[in-house]
């Protein structure tokens, strides 16, 4: 089963005060998601190099991450916030979110780059999108 989206684009992002940059982008994700009638949070630090949000709604909750991984390249990933491990996939446990609704938070975050300006997108499902990937989210 697909469970998260992930997105490769080109991020041509200044130098900012903070470390990791990124963050005021992905407070303008959190923000327009929220326009879109989720609940979403403000950025958090993810593990010291880059920037996550949750998400929520109906019920789901999903995580958005983002990082710089090579000069104006960016990594972002759409995934449930909790995933069952062996044992609790065994246990009849779900994850936080299907990937419906993964596939919902990424087409409104693939929109909102595509206004921005934000070019080269790639998207793909459980892993690094290649160079052929999608330029738009698909099932």
């Amino acid at each position: 089963m697909a469970t998260s989206q992930n997105c490769r684009f080109t991020a041509a992002l200044e130098n900012a005060e903070h470390h990791p940059v990124g963050e005021q982008l992905v407070a303008c994700i959190s923000e327009e998601l929220r326009v879109g009638g989720w609940t979403a949070s403000e950025p958090e630090l993810w593990r010291d190099s880059g920037w996550m949000i949750t998400v929520s709604r109906d019920g789901s909750e999903l995580e958005a991450s983002f990082a710089l991984i090579n000069e104006g390249q960016a990594l972002l990933q759409v995934a449930p916030r909790y995933e069952p491990g062996l044992i609790g996939r065994w246990l009849n446990k779900k994850a936080s979110a299907d990937a419906n609704t993964v596939l919902a938070v990424s087409i409104l975050v693939s929109e909102f780059l595509r206004q921005r300006g934000f070019g080269d997108q790639r998207w793909g499902w459980d892993g690094y999108p290649a160079d052929d990937s999608p330029s738009r989210p698909v099932p």
